[in-house]
């Protein structure tokens, strides 16, 4: 029978620790891995440009609507891509 040592707890503790950062890594890089692209449709003679954003989730890809491009810029596009994955995902 082995007797719990100090330096064993602190082993547990370190590997406890890194497996939670992996999965933290790993989930950020699943928020990472989306796609905005612009998409120019015209309606009553006139050409408009809307952000669309993409991901996979496990087997199925998600098409989701932005918002006009006159309203955003890339990088807000981004955000609100970002968001609504994470809400997709349930990650808090």
């Amino acid at each position: 029978m082995t007797r719990k040592t100090a330096t064993m707890e602190r082993v547990k503790q370190c590997r406890a620790e890194a497996r939670r950062k992996e999965v933290e890594l790993k989930l950020q890089a699943r928020l990472e891995q989306i796609t905005v692209y612009k998409i120019s449709r015209a309606r009553k003679g006139k050409s408009h440009d809307y952000w669309y954003s993409s991901w996979k989730e496990g087997d199925k890809s998600h098409s989701v609507y932005l918002g006009s491009c006159r309203k955003m810029t890339a990088d807000v596009a981004l955000q609100k891509a970002r968001k609504m994955k994470e809400e997709a995902i349930h990650v808090n």
